[in-house]
């Protein structure tokens, strides 16, 4: 279907310019604007109390902080696990220790561990993260959970994935179990509250240079063309990246036809001092997930 969009596309603009069918024109691919400067001050701003050099530094789980495993039996189970429509009817297990030794990103920590009580209750009011729709309401009945245990399970963050002691529910209507984490909130930075930016980087050996894989700049068209360039804005808790455009005097070729697709490229970011704890937040002001 897309092959044949993009023929259309061509064939319209042949018709209107009177191109000569032996050279087509060019399709140029681009994708969302960038953002810009004012953003990245303002994603800074919603990080000036994150404690970058405490350690241990808080966890920062990105996206919904419940980990399904391999799905669910049913759509019953689907639907009710989007509205957080939950019954359990096994008992839930105290904390087995008051904490746990985990390996995080700047090195081993003992944090506190929660009841799976407590766990359930925080599963059952989760699944809304800033900007998002209200929690659909289920027309399935509950989603029955029979089973918690204690274990671990691998959660996304923005030091890549962690393994984290986790609560393990499991029912019918799961082909695997839900996770959340058994770590208490204190040790995890606005438990379910932060959006995952869906993009990724890494960080030099010497933590100064970034490498973001963010949009790459459009393919230009009747408009003059685009180069985009990552810059950082810092500060002691965070990095706010933000792409800006450059634009040339005049196109690169004209009668071409052009689409919205997304397509990423690598960008290189130097820091004046070395990333340590701090944050790094894309263009959209969310997290982006940093690996060495």
């Amino acid at each position: 279907m897309r092959a044949l969009g993009v023929a259309i596309l061509l064939a319209a603009a042949l018709t209107a310019t009177g191109c000569d069918a032996q050279e087509p024109p060019t399709v140029g691919f681009g994708g969302p604007n960038p953002a810009v400067g004012d953003s990245a001050a303002d994603a800074l701003a919603a990080w000036r109390d994150f404690p970058a050099d405490r350690h241990p530094r808080p966890v920062v789980l990105l996206g919904d902080p419940a980990v399904v495993g391999r799905g669910f039996a049913d759509v019953a189970g689907k639907e009710a696990f989007a509205a957080r429509s939950f019954t359990l009817t096994a008992t839930a297990p105290a904390a087995p220790n008051p904490t746990a030794r985990v390996q995080l990103p700047d090195g081993a920590a003992d944090l506190p561990i929660v009841a799976a009580a407590d766990a359930f209750t925080a599963l059952s009011r989760s699944g809304l993260l800033p900007g998002s729709e209200p929690k659909p309401s289920s027309t399935y009945p509950p989603l029955v959970l029979d089973r918690v245990s204690f274990g671990t399970a691998e959660f996304r963050t923005d030091r890549g994935a962690a393994t984290l002691p986790a609560w393990l529910f499991s029912g019918p209507g799961l082909l695997d179990r839900i996770a959340w984490p058994a770590v208490a909130p204190e040790a995890i930075w606005h438990l379910g509250a932060l959006a995952d930016s869906g993009r990724t980087g890494r960080v030099s050996p010497d933590g100064r240079t970034l490498t973001l894989h963010l949009p790459e700049a459009p393919t230009a068209c009747d408009d003059p063309a685009v180069t985009y360039h990552a810059v950082a804005l810092t500060s002691r808790q965070a990095v706010a990246v933000h792409i800006e455009p450059t634009r040339t005097a005049a196109p690169t070729r004209a009668n071409c036809a052009g689409d919205d697709m997304l397509r990423l490229t690598d960008y290189d970011v130097t820091l004046t001092e070395p990333l340590g704890g701090r944050v790094v937040l894309g263009p959209n002001g969310s997290p982006i997930a940093i690996s060495a």
